[in-house]
């Protein structure tokens, strides 16, 4: 069993939920993950921890939703990690931050298009 966490910062904001909660959700129709859920790096819940705690996958992938691999990529995440009770018990990859994916810079001209139309 495979599952997918999207790991964001957090915010005090509901929108910040709200867009994490939009990407799962689109994820969770194409069907390549029997799990996917969302998590919280610095604010809000859940936490990565709880999230992974929670999962049934025994192959867990985390993808970063941040723009560089900086410290919590690169630190945080993989300590939040070694604090799930479980993590042991589970293989857990770490995928790279989103920021330099092509896609990404799709997305910043897209925003564009959707102005000057």
């Amino acid at each position: 069993m495979k599952g997918l966490v999207i790991a964001g910062h957090g915010s005090k904001s509901s929108d910040f939920k709200n867009v994490l909660t939009l990407h799962k959700k689109r994820i969770e129709k194409l069907g390549v993950f029997e799990e996917v859920e969302i998590a919280f790096v610095e604010v809000g819940s859940p936490t990565l921890a709880e999230v992974i705690d929670s999962m049934k996958s025994e192959t867990i992938f985390i993808v970063p939703l941040f723009i560089s691999p900086g410290y919590h990529v690169s630190e945080n995440i993989p300590e939040l990690i070694e604090t799930a009770e479980t993590s042991k018990r589970k293989k857990i990859v770490i995928c790279d931050a989103v920021g330099n994916d092509v896609f990404v810079t799709f997305a910043i001209i897209n925003k564009i298009f959707h102005l000057v139309r």
